[in-house]
């Protein structure tokens, strides 16, 4: 019986329409394996890469970002998420921790941040002292304020303005590479 099964298989192994069947099948396996990729990394997540210093040393020039971008379809950024997003009128995209939320007044002086008058406390991220002083801006509705953790070097909210939420792609929630920085939640 075994033996009668392999010389059909051999047969119809031969067949045009055997042949065609078994290319069209794995040209429709491929074909829902790119789309899938294509979804996944159009809605669900992304993968980037740290381009400069801005954020060091959180993160660090050329390390792999695992970027979740669900999240802030059902939930507004909050103070202290690290995001990737993209300045008014440009198309390339940065990461920026978020300080400031709509409505709040931000302003740099001292080199500290303050948000209503209040210091900000940002001993979780950032230890040094900002060399130049902003006026106080207040934060749009649907928008928040961003800076770099090295915010010395760090082109952001300061010199571009406020990020609205439709500029931004979504939250970092880990480092992937190099493995000796591998972690999975929000880099602090």
């Amino acid at each position: 019986m075994k033996e009668l099964r392999l010389l059909v298989y051999e047969m119809r192994k031969k067949e045009p329409a055997y042949k065609a069947a078994n290319t069209l099948d794995l040209v429709l396996t491929f074909a829902v394996a790119i789309l899938a990729a294509l979804f996944i990394q159009g809605f669900l997540l992304e993968f980037t890469r740290v381009d400069g210093p801005s954020m060091e040393p959180t993160l660090n020039h050329n390390e792999r970002m695992f970027v979740e971008k669900l999240s802030y379809g059902w939930s507004e950024p909050q103070r202290g998420d690290v995001l990737i997003c993209h300045y008014p009128g440009r198309t390339d995209t940065c990461v920026k921790r978020v300080i400031g939320l709509p409505g709040e007044m931000i302003s740099v002086a001292g080199g500290a941040v303050f948000i209503d008058g209040e210091r900000l406390d940002e001993s979780l991220w950032w230890d040094g002292m900002m060399f130049s002083d902003m006026s106080p801006r207040i934060v749009p509705e649907d928008s928040v304020f961003v800076l770099g953790d090295n915010r010395n070097l760090s082109q952001d909210s300061r010199q571009v303005g406020p990020i609205p939420y439709s500029h931004i792609v979504g939250r970092v929630q880990g480092i992937l590479w190099p493995l000796s920085r591998f972690t999975l939640g929000v880099p602090y």
